[in-house]
């Protein structure tokens, strides 16, 4: 019971940091593919969301900034000009307006 109890909150938990919704600083955690070529001088990309559920299928544009702290899933640093159309990634941030902005990227 207590496994079941656990796999249920980690696949809800995402799904609940992206639901709460609004602007202007709500927190996001989503997981998709970089949806054509992320822009180097502006330090964007499109997101393509997999999961949550209440946000797949949507392309959200992603603003990294210098604080971002961008990894691969093994743990090594990587800098933007790493990421490419294609790749999985985990976002988690804050959104602006339309614009979801990255605290923290791990590239699978």
């Amino acid at each position: 019971m207590a496994v079941v109890l656990l796999a249920v909150l980690l696949v809800a938990l995402p799904g609940l940091a992206a639901a709460k919704g609004g602007q202007g600083g709500a927190s996001f955690n989503v997981y998709g593919q970089i949806a054509g070529d992320p822009n180097d001088d502006a330090k964007t990309f499109s997101l393509a969301i997999a999961s949550p559920d209440g946000l797949a299928g949507q392309t959200v544009p992603v603003q990294v900034t210098t604080d971002t702290h961008l990894k691969e899933c093994g743990g090594d640093q990587i800098g933007f000009g790493d990421l490419e159309a294609g790749d999985s990634v985990r976002v988690m941030g804050t959104v602006d307006g339309d614009t979801y902005i990255a605290t923290r990227l791990i590239q699978y």
